[in-house]
């Protein structure tokens, strides 16, 4: 099962296109269309990786750009809209959108637009097999891009027309159209482009039987893949390579390796029909290999994916190798089942090959369970198709004989061009030899002019070390200049020292001060009433003298790692740790400031969530928070500490009024 569908992610995303001649002053227009614009950046992003994502941002831009009635919008919007349904393989929808943005097209001045539409157009017919009006619209893209010197639109749509040769097997055409674009990526560089352009030769060589030749232009296209980020048809190369390896018989291990790496490296918005396709192939491998029971796991995880039933062609596989593989395990009546089933899809389908197994098959069936005319009748059917498969080999044999012709030809013309070249190459011998002749008069006349040159010579030594003189001198005040650059960074990281050491003993005094003073004022009321105050309230004022005093000398502790933090000796060590139970100590530490400015604090904190930094940093600088807090609110004011989370961080806020 090759994927062919190159056209699918080749190339539609139209460049970020600038908008000019805006003629209404509206700050709200203005802003409206920047925001257009933005969407319109996002969107090109993201296409082929988050197609889902990409449809909203591109509703907004529609609904918007209707709003305001900007026209450029609505043409981006339409034709990015396409886009997001090709890439979701709906070339129905995709169509309809298209065919819009051709209506709005004239909204844009820059040609570029209108040829990337054409091209879009003519690919869908392409994808939905209407070769007559694909042939007409990529006709009418390559015209308009040339007349327009459009020159990357112009080689994407010749590239689009040798694949749709290749999709009709006309492979004469898809060489000359494919080379034709080659030559041209040789003088503009396009990756994205070469990438699907070495893919589609992939696919050329193999239906031409060139293993080898095939083999070297996927890889060609996988390593291009690799350096691009916005398109990814990899996992798709890797099926094909799987299927050449299995279509060759050359090593059925290979075939297995090359499916399974589609699977690991395909992109979300395509990893369920890509995991389809490989299920199927894996199964027809190991059916080959007449290991039935493996090939049964996998025909079942393809049936049992709902994707399948929106893609008949691999739905009609399925069912009849599932029904071979009954067969092969001798249970008739649910082989007859698969078989007969599979047959009617691939009869409606027109998929001959499908028809043949199932026709063959079924015949067998009937002889071996004694239904000789059923049997005589699907031979006879078996022959009609069978009859039908050696015409179309036939005229596949007829059109690689005219390919292997065409290259021939192609040989003989490189031939008589080299004979052309050589004759060539002798006439220019002939000329160098006269040329020869001229230099050595040339080079008698030139010894005359050696002997003055001589004489300048020593002038220009002289002239030289005077240079070197003055090349010294303006090194040695290079480095005066340097030196004292210097001097000048070390004076302004002593000053910043100094600045720090100053804000450190600012601090230190600030935060020590309040704590002191509730230490000094219990110690005051003890010392002064010791006698009138009873052993219960001693042993409660003492307690609370040794909280504050713990309180205080932890305090003084985050200052000194605070003050080492600022010096750079403090080393960071993160650790996971609850987040609450380290706030409520913090809260604890300023309770005397909040009772004397009568401040209320909210704890909007949940007690399980955890977060990972330093701790000592954590409490350092939300210490320094509540301080501030406290500071800048006034009596009776409310401080509220919360915690926000999303799925990359956490906000800590300290809300004061």
């Amino acid at each position: 099962m090759l994927i062919r569908n190159l056209g699918l992610i080749i190339l539609i995303i139209i460049c970020h296109l600038n908008f000019f001649g805006q003629t209404d002053e509206s700050v709200n227009y203005q802003a409206d269309t920047a925001k257009v614009n933005k969407y319109i950046e996002i969107v090109g992003d993201i296409v082929f990786i988050y197609p889902d994502s990409a449809m909203k941002y591109c509703d907004s831009i529609l609904s918007l750009s209707k709003i305001i009635q900007f026209k450029h919008g609505l043409f981006i919007g339409y034709n990015m809209k396409g886009n997001i349904f090709w890439v979701l393989n709906d070339m129905d929808q995709a169509l309809d959108y298209y065919k819009l943005a051709l209506k709005y097209v004239s909204s844009t001045k820059d040609p570029r637009s209108k040829a990337v539409v054409l091209s879009n157009i003519g690919l869908v017919f392409s994808n939905k097999h209407m070769l007559d009006s694909a042939i007409y619209y990529l006709g009418q893209t390559i015209q308009y891009a040339e007349d327009h010197n459009v020159d990357d639109i112009h080689a994407k749509a010749i590239f689009d027309l040798g694949n749709l040769h290749l999709d009709v097997d006309n492979y004469v055409e898809a060489i000359r159209y494919l080379m034709e674009v080659k030559d041209i990526l040789e003088i503009n560089n396009d990756s994205v482009l070469l990438m699907h352009v070495y893919s589609a030769f992939g696919i050329l060589y193999s239906k031409v039987n060139q293993f080898e030749l095939s083999l070297y232009n996927y890889n060609n296209a996988i390593n291009l893949d690799h350096d691009l980020s916005k398109v990814n048809i990899e996992a798709n190369n890797y099926i094909n390579i799987g299927q050449l390896f299995f279509d060759n018989g050359k090593n059925l291990d290979s075939a297995l390796y090359y499916y399974r790496k589609a699977n690991s490296v395909a992109l979300p918005h395509n990893k369920r029909i890509v995991e389809l396709s490989t299920n199927i192939n894996v199964g027809n491998v190991f059916l080959y290999k007449m290991q039935y029971d493996s090939a049964i796991i996998y025909y079942r995880k393809a049936l049992n994916d709902s994707i399948i039933f929106q893609l008949p062609v691999n739905l009609a596989a399925v069912t009849v190798n599932i029904g071979l593989y009954y067969y092969f395990k001798k249970e008739f009546n649910s082989s007859r089942h698969y078989l007969e089933s599979g047959y009617t899809m691939s009869n409606k389908l027109g998929i001959l090959r499908y028809e043949k197994n199932a026709l063959e098959a079924l015949a067998s069936l009937d002889s071996i369970t004694g239904n000789y005319k059923g049997s005589l009748n699907y031979y006879r059917e078996f022959h009609k198709v069978s009859d039908s498969i050696q015409v179309l080999e036939a005229n596949s044999k007829i059109a690689i004989l005219e390919f292997e012709k065409y290259l021939s030809q192609q040989k003989n013309n490189n031939e008589i061009l080299i004979k052309e070249s050589e004759l060539k190459n002798e006439l220019i011998n002939n000329q160098q030899k006269l040329l020869w002749g001229t230099i050595l008069v040339i080079i008698l006349l030139l010894i005359g002019s050696y002997i003055l040159f001589l004489n300048r010579k020593e002038i220009q030594k002289l002239y030289n070390e005077l240079a070197l003189k003055k090349n010294a001198l303006s090194i040695t005040n290079e480095e005066l200049e340097v030196t004292n650059e210097t001097l000048n960074s070390q004076k302004e990281q002593l000053k910043e020292l100094n600045l720090a050491k100053d804000k450190f003993f600012s601090i230190l005094g600030h935060d020590l001060k309040s704590p002191f003073n509730s230490l000094l004022g219990m110690l005051q009321l003890m010392d002064e009433d010791w006698n009138l105050i009873n052993d219960d309230e001693k042993k409660g004022h003492i307690h609370n003298l040794y909280l504050s005093s713990k309180k205080t000398y932890e305090l003084l502790e985050d200052l000194l790692l605070w003050g080492r933090a600022q010096r750079g000796l403090l080393e960071y060590k993160p650790e996971k740790f609850n987040i609450y139970d380290n706030v409520i100590p913090i809260v604890d530490l300023f309770q005397s400031q909040f009772n004397q400015k009568k401040q209320s604090v909210t704890i909007d904190i949940s007690k399980e969530l955890v977060i990972k930094t330093d701790p000592r940093y954590f409490i350092q600088i939300l210490q320094n928070l509540v301080n501030n807090a406290i500071k800048f609110t006034s009596k009776a004011g409310m401080i509220t500490i919360t915690a926000i989370e999303d799925d990359k961080k956490i906000s800590i806020c300290i809300v004061d009024t």
